[in-house]
């Protein structure tokens, strides 16, 4: 029996593309062991992402998948968006986080950028608070998470199963993982502004 090691493998277009099959199974391993600071990086996000997880909440809702208000829910939320971030940290050279993509999506989906100045991306994209108590100033985004809930599970399979097994090796609930599907889907979006399933 030939045994190979798989080593993580440079991915410069990611996440414009799905992992690698061979990067997919090493992050499995990697995301898992020990303290990777996801879980850190996870809470430090709780606060500032719970608007914004509520609005993945009506988005999931429209799908038919029943959301709670729980903070396990949540923190799961959180821990998926971080996880995603992680994962296009590892697959290639550090880099500057793109702004401009970031910008174009929350613009779209979650608050009116058109007038910030000086953006404080936690205030202004991942907490933004409307003075009126609704959590977003952008008609039925909600809707439109919900158009593009599905980009990771039919064009980044690989990407997808790495998120599940990470839910799932840390005993997570269905609700949970839809969250943290939800989390990453917005990271996603946030690093390349695609609009739609291929």
């Amino acid at each position: 029996m030939k045994e190979h090691i798989i080593h993580l493998q440079e991915q410069p277009d990611f996440p414009t593309v799905d992992l690698s099959n061979d990067n997919a199974e090493i992050l499995k391993v990697i995301l898992k062991a020990g303290d990777s600071g996801l879980d850190t990086r996870a809470r430090e996000l709780y606060d500032v992402q719970r608007n914004i997880y509520h609005l993945a909440c009506s988005a999931l809702h429209l799908l038919g998948v029943k959301m709670g208000n729980e903070p396990r829910e949540l923190y799961a939320f959180s821990h998926g968006f971080v996880s995603f971030d992680t994962i296009n940290d590892l697959v290639h050279k550090p880099r500057v986080y793109q702004a401009r993509p970031a910008l174009a999506f929350a613009s779209k989906y979650l608050v009116d950028t058109r007038s910030l100045f000086d953006i404080d991306m936690d205030q202004n994209i991942f907490g933004n608070i409307v003075a009126d108590g609704s959590t977003h100033d952008r008609a039925n985004a909600d809707v439109a998470l919900a158009e593009r809930h599905n980009i990771l599970a039919e064009n980044y399979p690989n990407t997808y199963d790495v998120l599940v097994t990470l839910g799932e090796y840390r005993r997570e609930s269905m609700q949970q993982i839809h969250a943290r599907i939800a989390g990453a889907g917005i990271a996603h979006g946030m690093q390349t502004s695609e609009d739609r399933a291929a």
